[in-house]
């Protein structure tokens, strides 16, 4: 363990992601290292690309990343419903099927909201289009 000054120095159970180039200065997330573990708290405005998909920017995931981090959780409060939804995946989830797309703040990686596991549980998945298909009635 690290010494400062003859103390042990603590090992660091969290930071905080800053977005780039905000201005005023914003927190992107902050990450729990005992967790493994990012986390970006939004109001209910904090979707993006409608109400389908979830995005993260880019550089925000590769410095997750590089901090040893694997999972992310974007946790959403909508006021309207007074209550707060956690979205959930892995970082190596978000990269394999998520799509890039240009934000306010540079590239981010969006996800469709079916991928993310819901409070837990696990995620949908997409449509399969066989279950879209539409048979029409007939009237005789």
């Amino acid at each position: 363990m690290p010494r400062r000054n003859g103390a042990v120095k603590p090992l660091r159970t969290h930071k905080k992601y800053p977005v780039p180039n905000a201005h005023p200065p914003r927190c992107a997330g902050w990450g729990y290292f005992n967790q493994g573990l990012f986390r970006s708290t939004r109001s209910s405005n904090g979707r993006r690309y409608g109400n389908d998909e979830l995005a993260i920017l880019e550089s925000i995931i590769d410095e997750i990343e590089r901090d040893g981090l694997s999972r992310v959780e974007i946790v959403i409060d909508y006021n309207t419903m007074k209550k707060s939804i956690c979205y959930g995946t892995t970082v190596a989830t978000l990269r394999a099927h998520g799509r890039r797309v240009l934000g306010v703040s540079g590239p981010e990686l969006a996800m469709d909201r079916c991928l993310w596991s819901i409070d837990g549980a696990e995620p949908t998945g997409p449509v399969d289009a066989r279950e879209l298909t539409i048979e029409q009635m007939s009237l005789f």
